[in-house]
């Protein structure tokens, strides 16, 4: 009789007690881990839409690539401007904008060169 009171009941439940290595309390094991969500971060886009040389009109020029004939298309909805080049699988539309300028200023170079220039 004595010795019951001085052991613990058999199948008795004692409190539980977390340890001090970091382990979840006994409510929460077994369980997944939520994972954050993972925020993406937004990328910067390259432009599509392009001002046009000659009216000036915002948001006017759009590019067309058509890789499987690499060329390079490009329009003005405003004007009617347009210029076409030869494209590689890297290119982006602001890549045949870029090679319309260039192309713009060397003709724009030649005949204002060839105007006044007469060495005879």
């Amino acid at each position: 009789v004595g010795s019951a009171d001085r052991s613990p009941v058999r199948g008795a439940l004692l409190p539980q007690r977390a340890s001090s290595f970091g382990t979840p309390p006994p409510h929460t094991m077994g369980r997944r881990k939520t994972a954050m969500k993972k925020l993406k971060k937004k990328r910067p886009t390259v432009a599509q839409t392009f001002k046009c040389l000659f009216c000036n009109h915002e948001d006017a020029v759009e590019c067309e690539l058509n890789h499987r004939e690499k060329i390079g298309k490009l329009k003005c909805r405003i004007c009617g401007a347009d210029w076409e080049t030869r494209i590689h699988y890297l290119s982006e539309a602001v890549d045949v904008f870029s090679e319309w300028i260039d192309s713009t200023e060397a003709e724009n170079e030649g005949i204002e060169g060839g105007v006044g220039g007469g060495d005879g």
